[in-house]
């Protein structure tokens, strides 16, 4: 790929995520690429599957990319995070799913505030072989009576490309 340049473009750039759905990767069926080929425009998922919303304290959750080349080596981390607010049966029973789950995988959709939609734990070389796990779980009581209880989990899955963008069309939650 040869250098094209880069033109900021002017509109909004506030951050924050919209909505994280999460599925188990073992129930991704194909990845269809758009016609422009530079997004994902479906995502079929096995019969009776389907993608589950988490619900996340508000401004709580962040998605970031770390890109790094390393002795000819490029790598990805990928880092999804999300406070699912109390520590109570509920908190606990999600976090108990993420580590059943993880060793097979979990991808997820990452809709931010501006409605670009990212999806995260599949890429096109190696499918959902890379996919998100839980990397942490922090619960917290608080110190104090003022303090609020807390649960935050952060899945994150490392490989060699991008989050790949999806089409309005294949965001169907």
């Amino acid at each position: 790929m040869a250098l094209t340049g880069y033109q900021r473009k002017c509109g909004k750039r506030s951050g924050g995520i919209r909505s994280i759905a999460l599925v188990e990767a073992d129930k991704i069926q194909s990845v269809t690429k758009a016609p422009d080929g530079e997004r994902f425009s479906a995502v079929e998922l096995n019969d009776g599957a389907s993608f589950v919303d988490y619900r996340f304290e508000e401004d709580q959750a962040l998605y970031e990319e770390t890109v790094s080349y390393d002795s000819g080596s490029l790598m990805v981390t990928h880092s999804l995070s999300m406070a699912l607010g109390r520590m109570d049966a509920a908190s606990r029973q999600a976090v108990e799913e993420l580590i059943e789950t993880s060793p097979c995988g979990i991808v997820a959709i990452v809709v931010t505030n501006n409605g670009d939609a990212l999806l995260v734990g599949y890429s096109e070389k190696f499918g959902t072989e890379r996919a998100l796990h839980l990397d942490r779980s922090i619960g917290s009581t608080g110190r104090k009576l003022s303090d609020s209880t807390s649960e935050s989990i952060v899945l994150v899955s490392t490989d060699t490309g991008k989050a790949g963008l999806l089409t309005e069309e294949a965001v169907v939650l």
